[in-house]
């Protein structure tokens, strides 16, 4: 092959789209913003992480609640809250928030079934 073909085969090769670059070009999802009632928001994972929190500290000043139970409690709503803090380094992503809200949600129904004796069955 002389230099001619060689480099017109490199600029046909180099100019051509890669398998699967063909169609519209798709952008990376941002971390989102979530609309007021359009999924999970990170103001949404705040008020629950407030209020199971509060929880814990009602149960606990209330007797219903051991002080083991309220150290176990407390000690994963800190690991959520580290979670929180490092997901939000760079923007909560949507699967980060619910990730987030799942936590937060099974803590409060472990503490509601700890300081009633009952289950949550509202689902809050």
């Amino acid at each position: 092959m002389s230099a001619c073909s060689l480099a017109l085969l490199a600029a046909m090769l180099v100019g051509f789209p890669r398998y699967g670059d063909w169609g519209h070009p798709r952008s990376t999802p941002a971390p989102i913003h979530a609309l007021p009632g359009i999924g999970p928001s990170a103001r949404d994972v705040g008020q629950l992480s407030k209020q199971v929190r509060t929880e814990i500290h009602t149960g606990r000043r209330s007797g219903r609640l051991s002080r083991d139970d309220a150290k176990a409690l407390r000690r994963e709503s800190r690991r959520i809250e580290y979670l929180r803090s490092r997901y939000a380094e760079d923007g909560l992503s949507e699967s980060e928030l619910i990730e987030l809200r799942n936590r937060l949600e099974a803590l409060h129904s472990i503490t509601f079934a700890k300081t009633t004796g009952t289950a949550d069955t509202t689902g809050h």
